[in-house]
């Protein structure tokens, strides 16, 4: 990838999606996507909104809003977390380009954000199913409930639907016990 591409505007947010763009498609710009993209569109706008929060300057307006803040600060939390311990770097774009593993690690670990918050949500669920019915009706559902394909598949990925499960489950089992 050129530095006229990572020191212009061509890494500028409008100019690597949208239709408004000033610069012609080119292979660096490819590239980049290529080296800091996920697969999953919707994963790739948790990642720019938590690179525009700086909390150095007290600035946590992400500019993004469609997920709320109920998931995005605690996946915010979770990097940094996960940052102070070594496991995931936060660099400058332009490192993140030249160690693009340093980006696999970044959405590794938001997608094992979601995968641990369904599991205990999945615990919530078998606790509440024995609140009302035996054991092995508990194991059903909760055999139903991890291995339906939906589950298998969104509990994998870094959006708040899967997430979300997690303190959905957490309600039932306190209405359940009340």
């Amino acid at each position: 990838i050129t530095s006229d591409v990572i020191r212009g505007s061509g890494l500028s947010r409008d100019q690597l999606v949208g239709a408004n763009v000033e610069r012609s498609e080119s292979l660096d710009l490819g590239m980049v996507r290529f080296k800091l993209y996920s697969v999953e569109a919707d994963e790739v706008v948790n990642i720019i909104a938590l690179a525009r929060i700086q909390p150095s300057q007290l600035q946590f307006d992400p500019k993004f809003y469609q997920y709320g803040g109920a998931f995005l600060y605690p996946l915010g939390g979770w990097y940094l977390a996960l940052s102070k311990l070594g496991l995931v770097h936060v660099a400058p774009l332009e490192k993140m380009l030249a160690q693009p593993q340093q980006m696999d690690r970044v959405w590794i670990a938001g997608r094992a954000f979601v995968l641990i918050a369904f599991v205990i949500s999945s615990f919530l669920l078998f606790f509440t199913l024995l609140e009302i019915a035996s054991a092995p009706f508990a194991l059903a559902g909760l055999a139903i409930y991890l291995f339906c394909p939906a589950s298998i598949m969104f509990s994998q990925v870094i959006k708040p639907h899967w997430y979300a499960l997690l303190w959905v489950n957490a309600a039932l089992l306190i209405v359940v016990r009340a």
